[in-house]
């Protein structure tokens, strides 16, 4: 039998994963057509002709319709007032006949670290609201080489060269493994891990967001969650599992869930 061959395991930082869990929201968000509608109503509301800062009442507009649509109450607004200044994922321009889509700089979904020479790892924070970014160089691995040798094939075996080469093959690799992690650990200590493996498959992550989604914004019961995955999925899901992870995403990017009306037992179904 053959050993399944073991995926790559990279190192995010905690921020990378909350910016990925929010472009699959937001994604999600971008196919419901009043949603987008909404967008361009803000957008020709706030009268937007070039780049400027939000005044006060800007951001009291913003405030109300992330609130509306069930945004990230932390950052909601100001991803919405970015993405004005983006072009969609679909290519079209918001300040073009197109409607706009909400969005992350995809600056910010970058999980490959960008380490300062001399310096590993060494992260800057270069937006507070979207946690470190990082800056610099990519550290580089030297192999410790073995140094030139003289070999006279008439008084030396090329057995005793082939027994060379293993040692020093051996040492280079171990000399390579080392500096490897060593690094990964220096990563590690700076606040980088690895993540569940859900996070980095986009359609894991999509059917996650979805669940918030229908749970935050169009109100849907657990159970109704639950079943209408079933019917487009192989995988199983029941309302407790969807509950699990809708709450845990909400508390994650800070996405206020509906309240079950005053006066009205708890059911395992809401």
């Amino acid at each position: 039998m053959t050993a399944r061959a073991r995926k790559p395991q990279f190192l995010f930082q905690r921020e990378h994963l909350l910016l990925r869990q929010t472009a699959a929201y937001y994604s999600v968000m971008n196919e419901n057509q009043t949603f987008r509608s909404g967008l361009r109503q803000l957008y020709e509301a706030l009268q937007i002709a070039t780049y400027r800062e939000p005044t006060a009442s800007d951001w009291q507009i913003l405030d109300d319709f992330a609130e509306k649509w069930r945004l990230p109450r932390g950052f909601g607004a100001g991803d919405l007032w970015g993405s004005f200044f983006e072009e969609s994922p679909s290519g079209v321009a918001v300040d073009g006949a197109g409607a706009p889509e909400i969005s992350i700089e995809q600056e910010f979904l970058d999980p490959r670290p960008r380490w300062k020479a001399g310096e590993l790892p060494a992260l800057s924070t270069s937006d507070e609201s979207r946690g470190s970014q990082t800056a610099g160089l990519v550290p580089a691995i030297t192999p410790e080489m073995p140094p030139p040798f003289l070999y006279d094939p008439r008084g030396m075996s090329l057995d005793s060269v082939r027994e060379y080469a293993e040692s020093a093959g051996a040492a280079v690799r171990a000399s390579i493994i080392r500096q490897a992690e060593e690094l990964e650990q220096q990563a590690r200590d700076e606040g980088w891990s690895p993540i569940h493996p859900k996070h980095q498959d986009p359609a894991a992550l999509r059917r996650l967001a979805l669940r918030l989604y229908r749970r935050a914004v169009l109100q849907w019961p657990w159970a109704r969650i639950a079943s209408e995955e079933m019917q487009g999925s192989s995988e199983w899901c029941d309302p407790q599992s969807v509950r699990t992870t809708v709450k845990a995403w909400a508390s994650a990017i800070d996405v206020q869930l509906p309240a079950r009306p005053p006066g009205r037992p708890k059911t395992r179904a809401e």
